[in-house]
């Protein structure tokens, strides 16, 4: 099998970043369809969140199967980045929508269940009260569109990404023999 160019490389990548945003939309509509039990809540977006770089794996996989099998570390990266770029532009703009648009009483919700799952695990009213400040703060603070926060946010949470997309890079790559 030959090589596929770059070019056919990062087409399939985008696509594979739709796709895998699209997938990531619907795991985060479970996961906010579930604030009312943290405890499903968390499970939810833990297991939602392996199978987000399970697929990811598997889309890359079929990146270095189209490339004759082959994919050195370098370009099995560069695939999961614009994988992950597209998928996390996809998910912050539905994130944004379902926060304003969808269901703007979320952070209350998720503040009235996570002091409900703090009195079942039986903390004490000091870490109740503190928890409940701070929720009040990030609330207030959603509350307004603010470019250089939300640039941030979208940042960190694709370098977290990338750092597990590293790894993905890691398990999928496949350099080619010098003799082939």
């Amino acid at each position: 099998m030959e090589n596929i160019s770059t070019k056919e490389r990062n087409r399939t990548a985008i696509i594979s970043g739709i796709i895998l945003g699209i997938i990531y939309i619907l795991i985060t509509t479970a996961v906010y369809k579930s604030v009312g039990d943290m405890k499903l809540f968390y499970t939810i977006k833990g297991v939602g969140y392996v199978a987000y770089l399970a697929i990811l794996g598997a889309m890359t996989a079929r990146v270095k199967k189209a490339n004759g099998g082959y994919l050195d570390f370098k370009d099995t990266f560069g695939t999961i980045f614009i994988i992950l770029l597209i998928a996390n532009v996809l998910y912050y703009i539905y994130n944004y929508a379902y926060h304003q648009y969808i269901d703007p009483q979320l952070m209350y919700k998720m503040k009235a269940s996570s002091i409900d799952l703090m009195r079942q695990l039986h903390a004490t009213e000091d870490k109740i009260k503190q928890t409940t400040q701070d929720m009040d703060r990030e609330i207030a603070a959603s509350k307004t569109f603010n470019l250089s926060n939300n640039l941030m946010s979208f940042l960190g949470t694709l370098l977290t990404d990338c750092f597990f997309g590293l790894v993905v890079a890691a398990v999928v790559k496949k350099n080619k023999p010098a003799y082939v």
